[in-house]
């Protein structure tokens, strides 16, 4: 079964961030990871705007991270999806930028510099987040949270992590760790605190603003999470074509 989901950045890059994912990729290659790093393509590069996936095994479009949390079964709706989150474009993230010692605003817990390149083990993935501001002010408004919250409360679309306002990107997987012996796997996962550093001091001196406006977000119908090119069809939220009948209709087999 296709699933959907409303992502940013999908498609070809240009300019700082294009340049910001070919560096990271640069410093991971040239790690000790160099053996195990896939890359993404780069053009299926995304940032998840909210993931609006269904209910497996039921025909009516129920949200999945609704019966996640709740068990219950609600039916998604989608006659304002779109003016929604045109509403809240353009939006602007920073990528990097974030000293060690930076506390106005936590991640999961975490600092945002801690935040902002990860090795995602149990994921298997290398992460890339950013953070939405107007004008350097990161906390007075919940620039990303506040369409996910709106979506949820008007659309029945919930966003998988509650007060979330990271733009997540990955950048690649990890692949081939089977060919790895136990003590290169150990090996292997006591540098990744070193590469992890690398990258996030290179994100802290060399900061990047991408503008996510209308033309840059879209719905995504995916077969596989990862929105690999070939499984992956996207349609740009300004397109007049869409509307709540054929975004319904993207669920469906084939």
């Amino acid at each position: 079964m296709k699933q959907i989901s409303m992502v940013s950045l999908y498609g070809q890059k240009r300019g700082d961030l294009e340049r910001l994912i070919k560096k990271c990729w640069e410093m991971i290659s040239v790690s000790i990871f160099r053996r195990v790093f896939e890359p993404y393509h780069i053009n299926q590069i995304h940032g998840t705007i909210i993931g609006m996936e269904k209910l497996i095994g039921f025909d009516d479009p129920f949200n999945a991270n609704i019966w996640q949390v709740s068990g219950n079964k609600v039916t998604m709706m989608y006659a304002e999806l779109l003016n929604i989150i045109a509403r809240h474009l353009p939006m602007t993230i920073r990528f990097g930028g974030f000293d060690k010692d930076y506390k106005e605003f936590t991640s999961f817990g975490k600092t945002p510099y801690e935040r902002s390149f990860q090795v995602q083990w149990p994921t298997f993935k290398f992460t890339l987040i950013g953070w939405p501001h107007k004008d350097l002010n990161f906390t007075s408004k919940q620039i990303l949270w506040d369409p996910r919250h709106e979506i949820e409360t008007r659309c029945n679309i919930k966003h998988k992590y509650e007060n979330d306002n990271d733009l997540f990107m990955v950048l690649g997987g990890i692949e081939g760790l089977q060919l790895l012996t136990d003590s290169e796997l150990d090996e292997l996962k006591s540098k990744s605190a070193s590469l992890e550093e690398t990258v996030r001091e290179y994100l802290r001196k060399n900061p990047v603003d991408v503008e996510i406006t209308a033309e840059q977000v879209f719905l995504a119908q995916y077969s596989r999470e990862t929105l690999s090119l070939d499984s992956t069809n996207v349609y740009c939220i300004q397109n007049p074509g869409i509307h709540a009948d054929f975004i319904q209709s993207l669920y469906s087999e084939g």
